[in-house]
């Protein structure tokens, strides 16, 4: 969870990169998130790379503690 007004970002990344490496070695499964508050650009709301669904996996690289893709 990211903190209201927080300087902090979720950097844009597939879910199946980390999926992969726990052991799930098929993408047929889906990561679903319920948004509780009202999403605006404001606030940062979650943003989809429209046909990114098509690239097939795209290795991270790590950031500390996270993982990214640029």
């Amino acid at each position: 969870m990211k903190r209201p007004g927080s300087k902090g970002t979720w950097d844009w990344h597939q879910d199946y990169g980390y999926w992969y490496h726990q052991g799930v070695l098929h993408p047929d499964m889906l990561t679903l998130g319920i948004a509780v508050d009202r999403n605006t650009a404001e606030n940062g709301c979650m943003s989809v790379v429209k046909g990114s669904h098509k690239l097939g996996g795209i290795e991270h690289g790590r950031k500390g503690e996270a993982s990214g893709v640029d």
